[in-house]
């Protein structure tokens, strides 16, 4: 018996594959929103931080923070509110590899840039499991170059090998 050679695709049966993906990833979302509506969080006084940002005003900009104020507002209620609204809107799961927490993975919400901390939009959020928001970081150490730049450049080539990975059937990390 002849085995059945794999077919490789090329980039524009690639680009095919990954629109099919999101496609249906957005689907998927639509359908859970429409069955599962966000409910408010309980209200609970935010006593572990040292410093708590209430006030969008008040957060200090990243020229003026002090030793700490960055970690402060990382383990502050409005950040924590924050997270949520973002993921209420969007997928959680890593924007390279697509795993989530339902695969086990834990996923970080990375800036992009820090010039609007504080009051940062949508668009200056990226959800990133571990391994890639470490990579991101490092990768941003050695370039010097601006995050946001350095981080979509990393995200688009890595998501294109694990897009490529998945198609020939291979197993990620």
């Amino acid at each position: 018996m002849v085995a059945k050679r794999k077919r490789r695709r090329g980039p524009y049966q690639l680009d095919q594959y990954i629109a099919r993906r999101d496609a249906r990833d957005e689907s998927r979302r639509e359908l859970e929103a429409k069955a599962n509506p966000p409910r408010p969080a309980p209200h609970r006084p935010d006593t572990s931080v040292r410093v708590s940002y209430t006030d969008p005003t008040q957060v200090p900009t990243p020229t003026s923070w002090g030793p700490g104020d960055y970690a402060a507002y990382m383990q502050s209620a409005t950040w924590r509110r924050r997270k949520l609204r973002y993921f209420a809107r969007h997928p959680k799961k890593c924007q390279v590899c697509r795993l989530g927490l339902k695969d086990g993975e834990e996923i970080h919400l990375h800036h992009l840039d820090y010039k609007l901390t504080g009051d940062e939009p949508d668009e200056d959020l990226m959800p990133l499991c571990q391994v890639h928001h470490d990579a991101v970081h490092a990768r941003h150490r050695r370039s010097g170059g601006p995050l946001r730049d350095v981080t979509l450049k990393y995200v688009a080539q890595e998501a294109e090998k694990v897009a490529r990975q998945r198609l020939h059937g291979k197993k990620q990390r």
